[in-house]
């Protein structure tokens, strides 16, 4: 609990550690579904409390404001398109 001190007196005695979930390319997808209207991703979000603050920021400015405030391209669900092939899959895959 050093690094959330906060959650320290919230009662939570153990810490179990459990799989990661990860994009193809080890980031976040987050942001508006292309074609599905009123449908937001918030998936692959590994590493929890350290990103969640800012997945739920950019989420909640992106659906009120209709912009996420800042540059959310590393992790903007839109950044997969046709394009991303099974042999481009297979590639970052490796890379990560």
């Amino acid at each position: 609990f050093k690094h959330f001190p906060g959650i320290e007196k919230a009662g939570i005695k153990q810490i179990i550690n459990g799989p990661f979930t990860f994009a193809l390319d080890g980031n976040p997808l987050v942001g508006p579904v292309q074609g599905l209207t009123n449908f937001w991703c918030a998936c692959a979000v590994m590493a929890g409390f350290s990103q969640g603050g800012g997945v739920g920021l950019a989420l909640s400015n992106w659906m009120v404001h209709g912009d996420p405030g800042f540059d959310v391209w590393g992790m903007d669900v839109a950044r997969f398109g046709e394009w991303a092939t099974l042999r481009y899959t297979n590639a970052k895959v490796r890379e990560n």
